[in-house]
């Protein structure tokens, strides 16, 4: 009813963009709550009264943003859940986004950005520190189960001296052109460069420098250089090469 009653409205409205945005919407409320948050879609403040189809979100706090500047395709049972303060959302003209919880709690100033023309089948991602930012670049494709940890959620102490031994020192950071496939597992303080594959199941602890590399493995290591990829599948690529069998 909701999806019929959106296109029965979108039918005299001559404004071609404001068609656009409502028929990526559909009415309904989200669960807000707190002072000055906002939801902007495609450049416009989301009003109340319309949640985007497939995306859920809960913010319990203050001066939260969240901006999606664009979705080619759709979101489907993804959620951004907000327990905090200050915290940054920014996804630019993404693919889609399915599957995908992300949280931030216990801290303030947290940040994920999602670049243009990506995609992520399924990815939790944990923002449990002050300041943890995930950053995933343009032209990059998540396959499914993945999890990205900019923190270790606990504490780990030196017995002797007090000190803290796992602090939270820099972002995790994800160039453009990767493909990070099924089962991978990023840790805090994780640089990825650019067109960079990363072998499904592999655990990422460490950041890496060159380009045009596979990395795999628990932990992670270049297993090959000189490499790119194309999100083509290999039996149509071969057609397109005209390569025989």
């Amino acid at each position: 009813m909701n999806k019929f009653l959106i296109r029965f409205i979108c039918c005299f409205i001559p404004n071609r963009d404001l068609r656009h945005f409502l028929r990526k919407c559909r009415f309904g409320f989200y669960k807000i709550k707190g002072k000055n948050n906002q939801i902007l879609f495609y450049e416009r403040k989301l009003p109340r009264f319309l949640k985007i189809v497939g995306l859920g979100i809960s913010i319990n706090g203050n001066n939260n943003t969240i901006e999606i500047k664009g979705c080619k395709k759709a979101f489907e049972n993804t959620r951004f859940i907000i327990s905090a303060n200050n915290n940054i959302y920014e996804l630019g003209h993404i693919n889609f986004m399915h599957n995908v919880t992300i949280f931030s709690s216990w801290c303030n100033n947290q940040k994920f950005y999602f670049g243009d023309n990506s995609d992520c089948n399924g990815a939790r991602i944990y923002l449990f520190e002050e300041e943890a930012t995930v950053s995933i670049g343009k032209n990059t494709i998540m396959s499914t189960n993945i999890d990205i940890w900019p923190t270790d959620g606990h504490s780990v102490i030196d017995k002797n001296t007090g000190s803290l031994l796992n602090a939270l020192t820099k972002p995790i950071l994800i160039g453009d052109n990767c493909w990070i496939a099924q089962g991978v597992r990023i840790l805090k303080n994780v640089s990825i460069p650019s067109n960079t594959i990363i072998g499904a199941s592999s655990v990422v602890t460490k950041s890496f420098k060159e380009e045009f590399t596979i990395i795999a493995g628990n932990p992670a290591q270049v297993i090959k250089t000189n490499v790119s990829w194309d999100p083509m599948n290999p039996y149509y690529k071969k057609c397109e090469q005209g390569i025989k069998k």
